[in-house]
């Protein structure tokens, strides 16, 4: 007598008794905003030469947000839709905020001989986010002034140049922090085995201050034959109470919070160019070319003597240096014992500024090009220079054995006699591939780069469509493709993309990656069709 089951399938053992079930999830929103701009204009003349434009507006912003959502699994069959009929509750919560501003705003301009241009403002902005829960919301005033003078017609300037301008301006803005940043500690509910509870949602600040700016810019704008155009500009800034999230000691209790802080003054200055030239202009063809240069550098000013850290403990801001600064302590090469065998690596007892994650030097260079009218051919390149970035990626793979340029440095320093020339040549790049010493350059890169940014063809195929086919009512039949990030050309060398940031940017770190993808190449094809 003998008897047979029939086989099981291979994952019966992950299956529940209770069907195959599955997972349903159910979102509530209920976004609402509200923005009302109220702004009156009136134009005069105060003499046959002087004219002048007043303004003066208000707007109001409202918005408010809630979500629900929640998730339940163990559902018996798959026929059921309907999320209660899950015999787990994986997840519910509910979210809601609210936020409020207003401005007042007033503005007078004056033109004189439309040669001469100046223009005083003010604004005034009212908002719910300085300080949150308070009674008092926050309030300031912004004034800012310009002027310019056209003076390309002039007898003294050549005949060639077809305009002349020049500009200056002065203005105060401000930047608000975000939503609950004012208040010292907001708690959110989590259910738990043990019943209901709280946890930390939030930790903020709440003598939290406005971000001020206080920048003057001065330049010009000239063009030549109508081909040529040149602008520079001049700016120097000066930010007080810069918005900076920090990482608190882990004693306070809220270790795995970001909080943030006003850094006291910060001051800018730098220069912004661009050139346009038209090499070609006909009826059915043109080229023409660009390119624009920036340099700028930055200072922490004042800070109370104090120095803020970011993760890691790489980039700082501290007075005297620019913010972010990758501030620790340099590898000056390897130590050696009195036999001359490697003993790890030599490093400053003191920290000492390593390098700047944000570029000094930046632009771009790009052309344009139309052929018989219908086809237009673009592309666009940028560059970046005088910048570093930090592979906490490569530390981490030497801190696990998979960095290869580590273990091919230790296995030729195991295969050479001590003491000789290339056995210490070595033993200094081995030390400088060292992941166990905190705080140090190892694996702190120049981070320089030309990318090419964008590429993109257009074509309008109407006028051939309709004349081939007889179509009258085609107005337009365009078809276009995009490409953008297509190549780089950089030294760096310890990630995908030298152009990365593992933090977003209101956090300390900067110009650090960790497991961080590179910026996406992307392709992206048109169809426009009009009647």
């Amino acid at each position: 007598m003998s008897s047979s089951t029939s086989p099981r399938p291979k994952d019966w053992q992950h299956r529940p008794p209770w069907g195959p079930g599955g997972e349903r999830n159910a979102l509530d929103s209920d976004r609402r905003r509200f923005n009302a701009d109220l702004t009156a204009t009136y134009e005069y003349d105060i003499t046959s030469d002087l004219s002048a434009t007043t303004t003066a507006g208000t707007q109001l912003f409202t918005e408010s947000d809630r979500q629900i959502n929640a998730t339940a699994s163990r559902i018996g069959t798959d026929l059921i839709t309907d999320i209660d009929a899950g015999t787990q509750l994986d997840f519910i919560g509910e979210s809601l905020s609210n936020e409020r501003s207003a401005g007042i705003i007033g503005r007078q301009q004056f033109e004189f001989r439309d040669r001469y241009s100046a223009e005083f403002s003010v604004r005034r902005d009212w908002s719910t986010r300085l300080v949150a829960g308070e009674t008092d919301s926050f309030k300031e005033w912004y004034p800012a002034a310009r002027a310019s003078a056209q003076i390309g017609d002039f007898e003294v300037i050549p005949d060639a140049v077809s305009r002349l301008n020049v500009r200056a301006s002065w203005g105060q803005s401000g930047s608000l922090p975000d939503l609950v940043d004012g208040e010292f500690l907001r708690l959110q509910g989590q259910a738990s085995g043990f019943g209901s509870g709280a946890v930390i949602g939030n930790v903020g600040d709440p003598d939290l201050g406005l971000e001020r700016v206080n920048e003057v810019e001065g330049g010009f704008d000239v063009g030549i034959n109508n081909r040529y155009s040149l602008s520079v500009t001049y700016y120097r800034q000066n930010t007080d109470n810069s918005i900076v999230n920090f990482d608190p000691a882990l004693s306070t209790g809220f270790g795995n919070q970001s909080v943030p802080r006003n850094v006291g003054e910060i001051f800018a200055q730098g220069i912004e160019t661009s050139l346009d030239v038209t090499a070609l202009r006909t009826e059915q063809h043109t080229l023409s070319f660009n390119a624009n240069y920036s340099y700028r550098e930055r200072e922490v000013k004042e800070l109370g003597g104090q120095s803020i850290f970011g993760g890691f403990q790489r980039n700082v801001i501290r007075e005297g240096l620019a913010p972010f600064t990758f501030f620790g302590r340099r590898v000056e090469g390897a130590r050696f014992d009195d036999s001359g065998e490697y003993r790890g690596p030599e490093v400053t007892d003191e920290r000492v500024e390593l390098g700047n994650p944000v570029p000094d030097h930046f632009g771009g260079i790009g052309f344009s090009a139309t052929l018989f009218e219908d086809l237009r051919v673009n592309a666009q390149a940028e560059y970046q220079l005088g910048h570093q970035t930090y592979s906490n990626t490569a530390r981490f793979l030497a801190l696990r054995r998979g960095h290869e340029q580590r273990r091919a440095l230790q296995s030729e320093l195991d295969n050479l006699q001590a003491g000789t020339d290339r056995y210490r040549a070595v033993a200094n790049e081995l030390a400088r591939t060292n992941p166990n010493v905190g705080e140090i350059d190892n694996f702190l890169q120049d981070a320089d780069f030309l990318k090419l940014r964008t590429v993109g063809v257009r074509y309008d195929a109407s006028s051939l469509i309709g004349s081939v086919a007889g179509v009258d009512q085609l107005r337009t039949f365009t078809v276009g493709f995009s490409a953008s990030n297509l190549f780089t050309i950089t030294s760096y060398d310890q990630g995908p993309d030298p152009e990365v940031n593992s933090e977003g940017s209101r956090g300390l770190i900067r110009g650090q990656e960790f497991l961080t993808l590179q910026n996406p190449r992307e392709y992206t094809f048109t169809l426009e069709v009009g009647i």
